[in-house]
């Protein structure tokens, strides 16, 4: 095959789904691109708007808290996995503000704690804290739901 058919898969590829160049050059190589096209290929994409990086880190924010409940430190951890610059990542996690944040915290741990067998409050203090902090939730914001929902029932 030659370059225009891979770029135009790829292209197609880009269309459909919010893409980064990290997640682009591993189907590069799922689908035997040869290794020589691949940087003509991103660059085009590039160039052409196809794949944008400070607009697949809003997306991947967007997606991965509004939708998924994930924390701060995950969401940030997999982007740099991705190679994303931490400048998209800073702004894209400004469309978290701290409110909704503490808030679906909260929704995510009541939903939880029904799930979590223990009549010990320290026993489930450190379930809720476990679980949010697996989420990716910072530990500081975990220990102050986790606080208040406690207190709250008491």
């Amino acid at each position: 095959m030659d370059i225009k058919t891979y770029l135009n898969k790829a292209a197609q590829y880009c269309a459909r789904y919010e893409t980064c160049i990290f997640d682009l050059r591993q189907k590069l190589f799922k689908w035997k691109v040869p290794q020589e096209f691949h940087d003509q290929i991103i660059d085009y994409l590039l160039k052409n708007e196809f794949i944008n990086e400070k607009r697949y880190a809003h997306s991947f924010v967007h997606d991965k808290f509004f939708l998924n409940g994930w924390g701060k430190r995950k969401i940030i951890y997999l982007l740099e996995q991705k190679h994303i610059p931490h400048q998209f990542i800073s702004k894209a996690l400004e469309q978290i503000d701290d409110q909704s944040y503490k808030d679906t915290l909260k929704k995510i741990l009541l939903r939880k704690k029904t799930t979590i067998k223990s009549n010990d409050t320290l026993s489930l203090r450190q379930k809720l804290i476990t679980f949010a902090t697996g989420r990716g939730y910072e530990p500081e914001i975990v220990y102050l739901v986790v606080d208040e929902l406690l207190k709250s029932e008491s």
